[in-house]
């Protein structure tokens, strides 16, 4: 139900889609009326829900009684505001809630254990719940876009992690318990305020691709040189002027590096 003007779940809109187990007709007819009452446990085989690019500004508390939903994309949206039932959604591996207006996340979003892909890109987020870490199964986040300042100090508890990407924030400080994030190959904080790069950095051993550009970096702690799978490393538009222009005799130190092919590839459901 991508691509339309909804701007809400309409009551008398019809689904159609294949149902598992019935006879022909091979299409059955679900009145999203069902999605506000009991009935929910008709649509309870879904797996994939495409929402993606209306006008929905509010979102049924319901939503979380689809228990069999693996995949959820409500991009391109208004929505300001997700349901606490949305932690109930435990078997979600991709949620899609890139370009809406969401200025927080319930702090039951870190019950989402089975969460492999998460965009929250381009929306007004300041904050993340303490208890976003537990996101214990996650390896692609975006958070780029928001207004954050800060992440949560456990952060790094998300040990899956393979790509993260904080570009466009407000994010002064990075957490140390990012030494943790041994499985991160790809990490992003490009266009934010830090103004160092600290010991976290030594124990990213898997990382191929570390972009720190456009921010007021001045320290870079020496332990970076310990990343041996480091293909790019952009440290452009920073306020340190050795760090814009390399000294002669230290060609072989260079902080920017030919760029590998883009690893931050658009999160899509």
């Amino acid at each position: 139900m991508s691509h339309n003007r909804f701007a809400e779940i309409p009551v008398s809109a019809r689904l159609r889609f294949p149902p598992p187990v019935l006879k022909p007709p091979l299409t059955q007819q679900i009145d999203f009326a069902l999605l506000q009452g009991k009935e929910l446990d008709a649509m309870g085989e879904l797996q994939i829900f495409r929402l993606n690019n209306n006008v929905l500004r509010h979102l049924p508390d319901t939503l979380g009684g689809l228990h069999s939903l693996q995949r959820l994309d409500l991009s391109q949206n208004h929505i300001a505001v997700l349901p606490p039932s949305v932690a109930a959604l435990s078997r979600l591996e991709v949620l899609n809630l890139s370009g809406n207006e969401l200025v927080a996340v319930p702090h039951q979003f870190g019950d989402l254990e089975a969460l492999r892909t998460c965009d929250l890109s381009k929306n007004r987020l300041f904050e993340l719940p303490d208890e976003f870490p537990l996101l214990h199964s996650l390896t692609k986040l975006d958070l780029s876009g928001n207004v954050l300042v800060e992440l949560p100090e456990d952060f790094g508890a998300m040990t899956t992690l393979r790509s993260l990407n904080c570009s466009g924030n407000r994010i002064v400080n990075i957490p140390e318990t990012f030494r943790q994030l041994h499985l991160l190959d790809a990490l992003s904080f490009r266009d934010n305020s830090l103004r160092d790069i600290d010991a976290w950095v030594g124990g990213m051993h898997s990382l191929v691709e570390l972009d720190m550009s456009s921010n007021l970096v001045q320290h870079v702690d020496p332990h970076i040189s310990t990343l041996g799978k480091l293909q790019y490393l952009d440290l452009s538009n920073n306020v340190s002027p050795l760090l814009r222009t390399p000294q002669p005799h230290h060609h072989h130190h260079h902080y920017t590096l030919p760029a590998p092919p883009h690893l931050f590839q658009r999160l899509t459901v």
